[in-house]
């Protein structure tokens, strides 16, 4: 695996009421990621996702230290969770 090559620091979730645009911008407040959420999904949906991916370094971050743990866990009810954490890292990582 290797390290997350986008945008670092913090992320979180803003909303734009006049043109009904939501996105999720670093701790510089540069945009990282827009999303249409009254046009796209409709507001809940919209607004859902943003957190969501506002969410993804941290998420990204317990993953790692998670795996790092179930390596070295020997049991066979463990391999499923192994599995399926190794998998998400590896897809974010791509």
């Amino acid at each position: 695996m290797t390290e997350f090559k986008g945008t670092k620091g913090e992320w979180t979730t803003v909303h734009d009421d006049y043109d009904g645009y939501g996105g999720v911008v670093d701790d510089g407040g540069f945009g990282t990621c827009f999303i249409a959420q009254e046009i796209k999904q409709g507001y809940d949906e919209g607004e859902a996702d943003a957190k969501l991916i506002a969410a993804a370094p941290d998420l990204l971050k317990a993953a790692l230290a998670a795996l790092t743990i179930l390596e070295d866990v020997n049991h066979h009810k463990i391999d499923w969770v192994r599995g399926t954490v190794r998998n998400a890292i590896e897809k974010a990582l791509k």
